[in-house]
């Protein structure tokens, strides 16, 4: 930053601008920088850790996070009762993404960050003092609290929102939560040399007024990539609770956070104003304490923090720029705020209605995936496909990279010589993956940000399942009498009656097994030489068609899609044990080949 800090009286302040006038911009006196207010926050020691923080598997889903900020930022509805139900989040949870915490330092050594929290810098009234190169064993450690309980909410395991992130502590404030605009715009001039990219800066203190100095710190990090996230303040019972009031809440480069509550108001204590760009959880937010590595604290009742606020954000803008490292700021700012939900929030004294979303754009079902040899495994949406075991990391799969649409992944599953065969394929837009699956899919797990479908071609290997379990199938003709028939076999459903209802000649003596989908590979074959999806017929039709072909097709396999018309295929050489339960789908068989399967 082209800046200098000089302590002078007016007289030699005058006598060096007579000097050097042709080079000074503006000349602004140093202010009081102040932690915003958080209120007696109370902690207690937390054993029950399990193992999960320390876990390498690939995962999006945290199941009761312990505060409601986590849950409700990533669903566009408000959070139900005073249960926390799950938090959802982009798997590689803003990994490679470093977050730079301007306060009061971190406690480093808190279980919950998991040696991700890393002490560099901490700037004092005498300059500024590196960690790695200090004798200072306590160089940018916490001793307030207020810069941890931020950290924890951008990045710890337990109650962050980007859990693989890198947090970087530069102490700006001492213990009692006071520094000065020049320590913060120190801190800024040493990040433009110094942060690693793709980098976010959060700034949870304030100085009343607008600094130029400040001001042009922040645009000159947001010129050289450097994502700046700030908290609007807690002034909004005062006489100045306008977030534009405040430095660095006004600069329009920055991303400025104010803070709701459970019931998806305004926090009262929250600054308002148009210059907020969102607003995030920030009543009642638990998060990590400072008082030992073990320590969890939570906001008193009906307290608010901006400053945790913030953080809800800083941590949703490294989960973007994980998946998404080439964005600019500007970028980043402009998507956070583009994918916020937006209608939902009430008493807002001038703020934007805009809430903080996380998970970002909402997954689009394309027409082709319930039609033909596509179908959704599990609803489709931010789920990933697995094998027999969706658990279990043993289905094998090709994976392509940089395939920047759903379509495309299709096409490589159609189409691609590099693959051996494609039983399904599982895509993020966000990291443009395609995985081809050349195991039978017969299962998913929750992964955020990805679509899972299966697709009914011939597959070159055929999945081996060791353990066994009794299957029953549960036959049901038109006039509602069922058969049931067991045996020791790999997998294992039941089906029960169909909720299509008929009188033609057809269906009516016909027999089926509701949610069953036997396909290449999993317990059927084409019955007309791979052309066996007949296309969107009436139920009645596509039984007829099997009928057409007596001597090959068992049975017509029928795809209920809302209307008066599904898709249909027609399948042979049926080993109904190594079928699919799919809700959706039923099997129909005629009356000799039902007697003949039953028999067997």
């Amino acid at each position: 930053l082209p800046m200098t800090a000089i302590r002078a009286n007016a007289t030699q302040l005058q006598a060096l601008l007579n000097e050097t006038h042709d080079l000074v911009e503006f000349v602004e006196e140093d202010s009081e920088l102040t932690a915003t207010e958080d209120g007696t926050v109370k902690e207690k020691d937390v054993n029950d850790w399990g193992t999960a923080h320390q876990s390498k598997r690939r995962s999006s889903l945290q199941d009761a996070p312990p505060s409601w900020g986590l849950d409700r930022i990533d669903q566009r509805g408000a959070v139900a009762g005073g249960h926390n139900a799950s938090y959802r989040y982009h798997p590689k949870a803003g990994e490679s993404v470093h977050v730079y915490v301007l306060d009061t330092g971190i406690r480093t050594s808190h279980k919950d960050f998991g040696g991700r929290a890393v002490r560099v810098l901490e700037v004092t009234d005498k300059g500024l003092h590196l960690c790695e190169d200090s004798e200072d064993k306590e160089c940018a450690m916490d001793k307030n609290g207020h810069g941890t309980r931020i950290a924890g909410i951008v990045g710890g395991h337990r109650y962050g929102v980007a859990k693989s992130t890198t947090i970087h502590a530069i102490k700006v404030l001492d213990d009692e939560g006071h520094g000065s605009s020049w320590r913060l715009a120190a801190a800024f001039d040493w990040l433009l040399v110094n942060a690693e990219q793709p980098a976010v800066l959060v700034v949870a203190s304030y100085v009343r007024g607008q600094l130029s100095a400040v001001s042009s710190a922040v645009d000159a990090a947001t010129r050289a990539g450097i994502t700046v996230v700030v908290a609007a303040t807690d002034r909004g019972l005062t006489a100045h609770p306008n977030a534009c009031d405040y430095t660095p809440g006004f600069a329009q480069s920055v991303l400025t956070i104010g803070a709701t509550t459970r019931r998806d108001t305004q926090a009262l204590t929250s600054s308002s104003g148009t210059c907020i760009d969102l607003l995030a959880p920030g009543e009642e937010v638990v998060t990590c304490g400072v008082s030992s590595d073990l320590s969890e604290a939570q906001l008193p009742p009906k307290r608010s923090s901006s400053a945790l606020a913030a953080a809800h954000a800083a941590g949703a803008a490294a989960l973007l720029l994980s998946e998404k490292p080439h964005l600019q700021a500007s970028e980043v700012k402009q998507t956070l705020i583009a994918t916020s939900t937006v209608g939902r929030l009430s008493q807002l004294h001038g703020s934007p209605d805009r809430l903080l979303n996380s998970l970002g754009e909402e997954l689009e079902v394309p027409f082709w995936a319930t039609e033909g040899m596509w179908s959704l495994v599990d609803g489709g949406k931010d789920r990933e496909c697995g094998g027999f075991d969706a658990d279990e990391d043993n289905n094998d799969f090709v994976i392509f990279r940089q395939v920047e649409s759903l379509q495309s992944c299709k096409e490589k599953c159609e189409h691609s010589e590099e693959t051996t065969g494609c039983a399904g394929i599982s895509y993020s837009h966000e990291e443009e993956v395609c995985q081809i699956h050349v195991d039978l899919v017969r299962s998913s797990k929750q992964m955020t940000g990805y679509m899972c479908l299966r697709h009914e071609a011939p597959t070159t290997t055929r999945t081996s399942i060791t353990t066994t379990s009794t299957t029953t199938v549960t036959w049901t003709s038109s006039t509602g009498s069922t058969t049931s028939r067991s045996s020791t076999t790999q997998t294992s459903f039941t089906n029960t009656r169909t909720s299509i209802t008929t009188t033609a000649p057809y269906s009516k003596a016909w027999e089926h097994s509701q949610d069953l989908n036997c396909y290449w590979g999993a317990g059927g074959n084409s019955a007309r030489n791979g052309q066996d999806f007949v296309g969107l017929l009436p139920l009645e039709d596509c039984l007829k068609e099997c009928a057409k072909l007596p001597d090959v097709c068992e049975a017509s396999l029928y795809q209920d899609t809302g209307g008066h018309v599904g898709n249909c295929w027609l399948r042979s050489q049926l080993v109904l044990p190594e079928c699919v339960k799919v809700p959706g789908y039923s099997l129909w068989f005629s009356p000799a080949v039902a007697t003949t399967l039953k028999n067997k």
